[in-house]
């Protein structure tokens, strides 16, 4: 790994590197901007309600709604008063002070991964409170329970439990995934026998991929659409994109990946207009992962030039991000192809494909918003992809999405505005997830924790 500078807090890293099998290594902040005084001591209190003063809230109600001034009350897990007026503080409140401070709902990666535990400290401390995990095991489902119900293990008695997440089980693919892994789905029954083991663990969705015979697809459209589970993926070959957006009597896909089986003839000709057409008029969403193709096809520039986060991820990982080759993507034409999709009202969201070339959990979500303002989208359209979309998607408008009184306080705060620049994105002062305030002071130490050993 690169050397590292100094981290500018290091509260409790002892401590914690006893917790996570390593001696300590300093790190420089995500922020390497001057410490404001606004942080509370390093254990930040479970269940306290939090007050936030004279902070800018960016709602994403609206592209013009951003209300400056205000007071944010945040009881009991949920947004309790916003406004200017004489707010009722709660008793035992923690007070933030806002001042020059950006209030946004909390980041949605709709398609990541993480192999260990302690990766899930990389995604929160990055802003992101939900994560929709495109491939997991029995392990990741009882972690997700234990998050769910602040039951996860701790580490050095401080909440380290990670964003929320949903998760898939096993690819469901002839030989198993590539890289993470699982049985091989090679006929309609060992998809229906990998359905029901998949349930018994209580995974949230179904996760297909490349290789599948369409009566293998089939067979787990209609089990999943049975167990109430959404499908969703690669497009397989033996199907092809246009079946995979008609759908079929048994289901119909949810979700594709990565825009996988759009741009057939790599251009806008008929056979792209009609997939594009499907998409739109049966509602078809699209994680469209765009950040990957910028970093497969700038790989050189990467390699000379590691991105930051890189120096968390264990030792096997960078190296074979090292030793990747370049790929000449058409990013013209996907650039374009989001646009279009988009301008025409195409349910899309925005997922970092961590572990892919150079995508490190938590740090490729920003790369992915930077990839969708160079498609064309404003800094606000990109971030409702990760905030407002995710909610339509998860049918959880109702609670969380946006930041407004009686939803969930599932939010970040920010040292600067990501309307202006989508890069301040990164930029996170503070997170609020799970009735617990994480301060810069306590993301910092998650990062140390986060650290791979080797």
């Amino acid at each position: 790994m690169r050397p590292r500078p100094l981290l500018a807090v290091t509260v409790l890293v002892a401590t914690l590197a006893g917790s996570c099998g390593g001696e300590p290594k300093s790190q420089t902040p995500i922020d390497p901007q001057p410490q404001t005084p606004i942080d509370p001591p390093p254990k930040p209190p479970v269940d306290a309600p939090v007050v936030i003063t004279n902070v800018t809230v960016i709602p994403m109600t609206s592209a013009t709604t951003v209300l400056s001034g205000q007071t944010v009350v945040i009881n009991n897990g949920l947004v309790s008063f916003i406004g200017t007026a004489n707010a009722p503080i709660p008793a035992g409140a923690v007070t933030v002070d806002g001042t020059g401070k950006f209030l946004l709902p909390g980041y949605n990666d709709m398609h990541g991964h993480f192999t260990r535990r302690e990766e899930l400290f990389l995604y929160l401390a990055n802003g992101i409170t939900t994560l929709r995990n495109m491939a997991g095991y029995a392990w990741q489902v009882a972690l997700r329970d234990s998050i769910r119900n602040n039951l996860a293990p701790q580490l050095a008695g401080l909440p380290l439990q990670g964003p929320n997440f949903l998760t898939a089980g096993p690819a469901m693919q002839v030989g198993g995934h590539p890289a993470f892994g699982g049985p091989s789905i090679d006929s309609p029954t060992a998809a229906r026998n990998a359905i029901a083991t998949q349930r018994q663990w209580g995974v949230d969705l179904v996760k297909v991929y490349t290789l599948l015979s369409e009566p293998t697809y089939r067979a787990i459209l209609d089990e999943a659409t049975k167990a109430g589970l959404p499908v969703g993926g690669h497009t397989a070959v033996g199907v092809g994109l246009l079946k995979v957006l008609q759908g079929y009597p048994e289901g119909r896909q949810s979700t594709v990946e990565h825009l996988d089986g759009y741009l057939p003839n790599g251009r806008l000709d008929a056979a792209e207009q009609q997939l594009e057409d499907l998409t739109i008029q049966n509602g078809v969403w699209n994680t469209f992962t765009l950040g990957i193709r910028v970093n497969q096809a700038t790989l050189t520039s990467l390699k000379a030039s590691e991105p930051d986060g890189v120096q968390y991820m264990c030792s096997g990982r960078v190296n074979s991000w090292r030793n990747e080759s370049a790929v000449n993507h058409n990013l013209p034409e996907y650039r374009a192809l989001i646009k279009r999709l988009f301008d025409r009202g195409a349910k899309l969201m925005i997922g970092s494909d961590a572990y892919a070339t150079y995508a490190v959990p938590g740090f490729a979500f920003h790369r992915e918003l930077e990839a969708a303002v160079g498609a064309g989208l404003t800094p606000y359209q990109a971030l409702s992809l990760a905030t407002r979309a995710p909610a339509e998607y998860l049918k959880r408008t109702a609670t969380t999405g946006t930041v407004e009184v009686g939803k969930r306080a599932d939010l970040v705060l920010l040292d600067a505005n990501p309307l202006v620049d989508i890069r301040n994105s990164s930029k996170v002062r503070a997170v609020f997830i799970n009735r617990v305030y994480y301060s810069r002071t306590m993301l910092d130490q998650m990062l140390v924790a986060a650290d791979c050993p080797n």
